[in-house]
């Protein structure tokens, strides 16, 4: 359950707001903060210490590791723990169609967006050995500007991708575009399947 704010004096609309915006993002601190990972195995502890210090960064990183072993997890602990608090995590399932997501995301001026609506932080590709050969030529033109939106000068979502292969085998069976896969592989980690 969330903390209700205080209720003693009258509270403007947009201070209300405010509270409860505050209560949700301490919520999900507490839900998907470092402290919130088990790492027991000594593997484990590495890729703990290593998510740490890849949280003070805006590189790109990539988790590779069977389905179910906390890619996800680990990429909101890195982005709730981020020290820039504005923005969301939006994760991107690449298995299904990602073309039309990836434009709204990535252009916050079409006119499909809706108005006021939360600029990501954070694009959370999944399973990106998966995604399409045009999504990824569009990914990689967007990114290679510097990651800055040029229309609108605005600093495009940090990427976090994970796989449950090794990218160099995407890119000899081309699936993967190399260019995409020295972008997204800054920063690897490999989860292991015991904590």
């Amino acid at each position: 359950p969330l903390p209700t704010p205080p209720t003693d004096q009258p509270q403007s609309l947009s201070l209300r707001y405010h509270a409860e915006l505050s209560a949700l993002r301490w919520s999900l601190r507490q839900r998907y903060g470092l402290k919130t990972v088990i790492a027991q195995s000594p593997l484990m502890r590495r890729v703990l210490e290593q998510v740490g210090l890849a949280r003070v960064s805006h590189l790109p990183v990539h988790f590779v590791g069977p389905r179910g072993v906390g890619k996800e997890h680990l990429a909101r602990a890195i982005h709730q723990e981020a020290e820039s608090p504005v923005g969301s995590f939006v994760p991107l399932d690449c298995r299904q169609s990602p073309f039309q997501t990836l434009k709204r995301l990535l252009h916050p001026e079409a006119d499909d967006v809706p108005a006021g609506a939360l600029r990501p932080r954070t694009l959370f590709l999944i399973d990106v050995e998966q995604m399409p050969r045009d999504v990824q030529e569009r990914l990689l033109t967007e990114y290679q500007t510097d990651g800055v939106n040029l229309t609108r000068r605005l600093p495009l979502p940090r990427l976090i991708s994970s796989s449950i292969e090794h990218l160099p085998d995407a890119v000899e069976d081309e699936r993967l575009l190399p260019e995409l896969r020295l972008l997204l592989t800054t920063l690897p980690f490999a989860v292991p399947t015991f904590l």
